[in-house]
């Protein structure tokens, strides 16, 4: 397994439980990238995150499947683990790890 930070920037809701994150980081040139979703939160984290102030999409560029985000302030940084990264720079099989309150979220870059 590998692990990395990522930039909680946004959530979606799927049903009474289901809550996906949806996940950044930066690149070399400080443009804010999109980087997947991962599901597995617990209500206290999920309430952490809901907490934020809304705000607009924050990525030029942005996959299909995120109608229904609720865009946050990008404070919030937290670690993953999965199995790779895929050729499209996403995560394979994304497991949420925890909130890293001792990271900032312009410390989370592209590898």
């Amino acid at each position: 397994m590998m692990d990395d930070d990522f930039i909680i920037c946004g959530y979606i809701l799927k049903g009474d439980y289901t809550r996906t994150l949806i996940l950044g980081q930066y690149s070399q040139t400080n443009q804010l990238l999109y980087k997947g979703h991962v599901t597995g939160i617990s209500k206290q984290v999920f309430d952490t995150v809901a907490s934020l102030p809304k705000t607009s999409n924050p990525f030029d560029h942005l996959p299909n499947n995120n109608d229904e985000a609720v865009w946050i302030k990008q404070n919030l940084v937290c670690k993953v683990k999965f199995m790779e990264y895929t050729s499209k720079g996403g995560m394979r099989q994304p497991v949420f790890v925890a909130l890293r309150n001792d990271k900032k979220p312009n410390e989370c870059l592209e590898r």
